[in-house]
């Protein structure tokens, strides 16, 4: 497969097929990292799922997830990520699911933490 085909997604693991993709970030108190970006979702993508696992308790903090250059919380506010647990995305909804443009999403703990882990994971569809 050539890397400079036009033709070629942007994204290099958006396949060409009738399948939904998942953005997934790990998060953990050691990463030195109390916010940033969790993926980018293509042009026309539709959330149709997202959850935060705390797999590890945080000894400190909530969790915010939003959109670049938009609201920060657009998603998620304030999860509180001291118990193991699953957690949706509690502001997903029909007014946001559906992305028109490319769209960066965000996460942002409130507070630094000594002990951690979660993930974040979005389930999404592409244009056909």
């Amino acid at each position: 497969m050539a890397t400079n085909d036009t033709n070629q997604p942007k994204l290099g693991r958006q396949l060409a097929l009738q399948v939904t993709h998942v953005l997934r970030k790990r998060i953990s108190f050691d990463d030195g990292n109390i916010d940033g970006t969790v993926g980018i979702l293509p042009d026309k993508a539709i959330i149709l799922r997202g959850n935060v696992y705390v797999a590890t308790p945080f000894s400190a903090g909530t969790l915010n997830i939003g959109v670049q250059g938009g609201t920060a919380n657009e998603f998620l506010a304030a999860q509180a990520l001291n118990t193991a647990a699953i957690a949706p995305l509690d502001k997903l909804a029909i007014t946001n699911a559906y992305r028109p443009l490319e769209t960066v999403l965000t996460f942002a703990r409130s507070a630094a933490a000594t002990a951690g882990e979660a993930f974040i994971v979005v389930e999404y569809a592409v244009d056909n």
